[in-house]
This record gives structure tokens, C-alpha cells and sequence, in this order.
């Protein structure tokens, strides 16, 4: 009896070292470097960050959105994989990108320029001119090769809106994007500014099982606006959008965890 006592002592102290051990431990900053792509007489750095060999792609289009940047430095240091971040090299970051062109300083938002309607469209709702369609669609052809270039099975995109402005509610029957949307999930327990975007119903159906607020897009119907997820969606590439409200943190960062957990099965 007093052997057994000893051997079952021994197993639960095992136990405990091999939790303790097993533990996720953060991964060496292994890899850092930048890039930059020229943009009428200007120049846009793309940073990238790898942590280990996991080929999981993570990418930031609006530097301001510093929520999601933050989120995903702290478990991707645990968890492992890239990150690309765009930025003006500006003290004060901002959604969008400015440049100088023939003595003229034109803006657009780097998430609508992947389709020509979308250069267009950006141009024209921002300068109200169109000339320099052909610059901007340059520089989307650059920014596409550096993200096609690390060849990840799935694009993870990073946002964050500022509550009130835009929600899972604007894909709802009726709603203003509507019609962008295949299939919608509402939680109503979880906060309307923190969903996913999904151009596979796989993972849309992964994601409403385990409760998470989830839009799949409609890749046939959706409006070609020219961002990066009707690209994918259009080219068949996998693309999942981590959408979170400003400040929020902490369910940024469980909404990435999650979907690392999922892709590396």
C-alpha cells in the first residue's frame, strides 16, 4: 500500500513537470527585416517579423490600427508565425497613405487599392482625381508580390474600428454591407465589434460552432470595393479578417490564438 501512495506520488509530480515544461514558451525574435515599395516620390516600408518556422501569414494595411499590431506581436511570440505590417515611416500613423505627385499630395486607403474599380474608387472618393490611377497601381502590384511571396496557405488579416462605426451588424438582413454576406453568425453575448471574415465557409462553420462572431463573404456577389479580402476571395486564396474594436485587446488576442490553434492541426 505505502508503495503505491510512493508510485502515485511520483505519477502527479511527473504530471506537474511535463505541464510545466510543455507550457507555451515564447520563440526568439528570429527574423526582422524591412522593404520598401516607391509610391510617386515617396516610399511606403513594409516591416516584416518572424517568429520559428510556422508559415501563418499575418498582415496590417492601416498603421493606426496599433491594437491589432500589438495583439499579434504578443502571440506570435508564443505561438509563431509572420507578421507584415505596411507604414508610412510618419510619427503620427494614420489609415491612410499619402504621396507627392506632380506637386500634388494624393491619399488612398492601402485596403482598396487590389482591383482597378478599387483604385478608382479610392482616388476619386479621396482627391477627386483619378491621374494617378497608374502610381497606385504599381505600388498594389509591389505590396501583392511581398504578400504572395512568403506562399501561406491563408492571408490573416489585422483590423480595428472604432465602436459605432462599424460592426458584424452592418452584414445583417437589411444592414448597409448586406449583400457583401453569404452567411452571418451573431453572438449576442459577445461584443458586436469583434468578429471574424471569411472568404471559406470551412472556416466559417468552425468559427459559429465555437462562437465567435463570423461573417463568411459572398465571393461571387460581394462589391469589388478593392480590398484585400474580395481579391482573395476572387483569386481563391484563403483570407481570414481578426476584427476587433480599438483597445480591445485582450479578445484580439484570443481571436489570433484561436486561429493559429485551428491552422496548425
Amino acid at each position: 500500500m505505502k508503495n503505491s501512495f510512493i508510485l502515485l506520488g511520483l505519477i502527479g509530480l511527473f504530471m506537474i513537470l511535463f505541464t510545466i515544461c510543455n507550457k507555451d514558451k515564447p520563440f526568439s525574435h528570429n527574423y526582422f527585416t524591412s522593404k520598401t515599395i516607391g509610391i510617386g516620390k515617396n516610399s511606403i516600408n513594409i516591416y516584416i517579423h518572424k517568429w520559428d518556422s510556422t508559415n501563418i501569414l499575418f498582415i496590417n494595411l492601416h498603421e493606426n490600427e496599433q491594437t491589432s499590431i500589438n495583439a499579434a506581436k504578443e502571440i506570435l511570440n508564443i505561438k509563431g508565425g509572420i507578421l507584415l505590417e505596411l507604414s508610412s515611416g510618419n510619427l503620427l500613423k494614420t489609415r491612410y497613405l499619402k504621396f507627392n505627385l506632380k506637386n500634388k499630395i494624393f491619399k488612398i486607403d492601402p485596403n482598396r487599392i487590389f482591383s482597378s474599380k478599387g483604385i478608382i474608387k479610392t482616388l476619386i472618393e479621396y482627391n477627386n482625381d483619378t491621374s494617378a490611377y497608374h502610381i497606385v497601381k504599381s505600388f498594389s502590384i509591389d505590396l501583392l508580390k511581398n504578400i504572395l511571396l512568403f506562399k501561406s496557405k491563408y492571408i490573416i488579416a489585422l483590423h480595428n474600428n472604432t465602436k459605432g462605426e462599424y460592426s458584424i451588424k452592418d452584414y445583417t438582413k437589411g444592414a448597409i454591407y448586406a449583400n457583401d454576406a453569404k452567411k452571418v453568425y451573431v453572438n449576442n453575448n459577445e461584443s458586436q465589434d469583434d468578429f471574424f471574415y471569411v472568404t471559406d465557409e470551412r472556416f466559417f462553420d468552425i468559427l459559429r460552432k465555437n462562437e465567435f462572431n463570423v461573417v463568411l463573404q459572398d465571393n461571387i456577389n460581394v462589391n469589388d470595393d478593392g480590398s484585400l479580402s474580395v481579391y482573395c476571395g476572387k483569386n481563391n486564396i484563403n483570407y481570414i479578417n481578426i476584427e476587433a474594436a480599438f483597445n480591445h485587446k485582450n479578445t484580439q488576442k484570443k481571436m489570433i490564438r484561436y486561429i493559429i490553434n485551428i491552422l496548425k492541426v
